[in-house]
């Protein structure tokens, strides 16, 4: 154990950016700083003429290398070799750079080059315009916002705002009141003569979750990887979340029983008679109370932690939404049985009178507002997709997939990124 532990401290490795580093009375004890130093022109081209040895334009321009001094501090750094490399891999001649007397015009000639050298090195359905419109697009959207200069993190569920954020957030609630006019309106015209309470009813349903969905700010859904769904992780959330629903729903009916007497003792039987619907709803909603918070806590906690780049696959984000519906839907039914097994004790309520059409409609109501209300990341970025007015792809996915395959962008754990923060910035004043 002892040796095991040493080990551990003794091979940790800890890095960070020159600006950050502590310094040298403050570090630990016995540790080992390493300096980060610049390339030297020496070693530049030493491996330009090793990677392109027979190439003579490369030759060329790593034996003038050591004559430019605004090319041998630009490329100090590995980001700015990599893009002459990147450039000029297949065509055209790189001793062109030496025409360049600032390093500012040096940099952007060479990041105006990159996008049309990936979209040559990987030829695909789209051209080197299109390409750079819609990363200026994606790259504005990033340096926008109340954390302007920060983000860097590329979700495809949370990029709707582009698309405009009243138009999506109102397209989105007009969609959620239409799921839920589906899931319930099926249960009320299965009767021979429903009411017109029913209608109605639905129809408030319809506007609360229209007006929660409006509210939300579309913050980061939950993302299920196929290989989580049958995991100890969708065990726990069962486990976290049925229990307390039978207890919750057990709670609802209790509380129903004193209504239902003080209600009879007043002589009104028509709320009597209503009590269990209302009772089972009750109980629903109170069983989901659980499913939406360990739902939350599942995601925070990292019960289900994105797989790289899982976070902008749109069919992960879905498969959260119907993972988490399922459990609404088995938590609303246990929570609906213990209520009515609880009721059941009640010489006042008479149960078998009770239409069980009824019941069920009013629980799965309350099942269907929570379900599409808390888990709809899915939906709204279908949405979102059918605003875009041809600001980005509709195969988003495939363009991003095409990008980070060629080297303009690069994944960071559930994200994409930009392949380096200059070119974000570039893309985002110059595009």
């Amino acid at each position: 154990m002892a040796r095991a532990l040493r080990w551990l401290i003794t091979g940790l490795v800890i890095a960070c950016a020159a600006g950050w580093a502590l310094p040298r009375l403050e570090r630990l004890q016995h540790a080992v700083g390493v300096d980060i130093d610049p390339l030297s022109h020496e070693h530049v081209a030493a491996h330009l003429t090793t990677v392109f040895e027979d190439e003579e334009r490369w030759q060329r321009f790593a034996h003038g290398l050591p004559a430019s001094e605004v090319l041998r501090e630009t490329l100090a750094t590995p980001w700015w070799l990599f893009l002459v490399k990147a450039v000029y891999h297949r065509r055209g001649d790189p001793s062109e750079l030496f025409a360049h007397s600032t390093a500012r015009a040096l940099k952007d000639h060479l990041l105006s080059l990159f996008i049309p050298a990936v979209v040559d090195l990987r030829p695909s359905q789209y051209d080197a315009e299109r390409v750079r419109g819609w990363l200026a697009v994606i790259a504005r959207h990033l340096r926008s916002g109340p954390t302007a200069g920060e983000r860097v993190d590329i979700h495809r569920p949370r990029l709707w705002p582009i698309a405009g954020v009243d138009r999506v957030r109102y397209a989105d609630a007009v969609a959620a009141a239409l799921v839920f006019l589906v899931l319930v309106l099926p249960w009320v015209l299965v009767r021979e003569s429903p009411g017109s309470w029913l209608f109605a009813v639905a129809g408030l349903g319809a506007v609360l979750v229209a007006r929660d969905v409006s509210r939300q700010a579309g913050d980061l859904p939950m993302c299920v990887p196929w290989g989580r769904v049958f995991s100890d992780a969708t065990l726990r959330l069962v486990i976290d979340t049925v229990p307390v629903g039978l207890v919750l729903g057990g709670l609802g009916g209790l509380a129903a029983l004193p209504v239902a007497w003080l209600a009879d003792a007043l002589g009104l039987g028509s709320l009597v008679s209503f009590l269990p619907a209302l009772a089972g709803c009750w109980a629903v909603l109170l069983g989901l109370r659980i499913v939406h918070g360990s739902g939350l806590n599942h995601t925070v906690n990292g019960i289900y932690p994105p797989d790289v780049n899982a976070a902008v696959r749109w069919r992960y984000v879905l498969r959260g939404d119907l993972v988490f519906g399922c459990a609404v839907v088995v938590v609303a039914g246990l929570s609906m049985a213990a209520a009515w097994w609880v009721m059941s004790f009640s010489d006042v309520l008479v149960l078998s009178s009770v239409p069980i059409l009824d019941v069920l409609t009013f629980g799965l109501m309350a099942a269907a507002v929570r379900w599409v209300s808390d888990f709809g990341g899915g939906r709204r970025y279908l949405v979102f997709l059918l605003c875009l007015r041809k600001q980005l792809p509709y195969r988003l996915g495939r363009f991003l997939r095409w990008s980070h395959e060629g080297g303009l962008l690069r994944t960071s754990g559930g994200a994409y990124q930009f392949r380096h923060r200059e070119f974000q910035r570039w893309v985002a004043e110059r595009a």
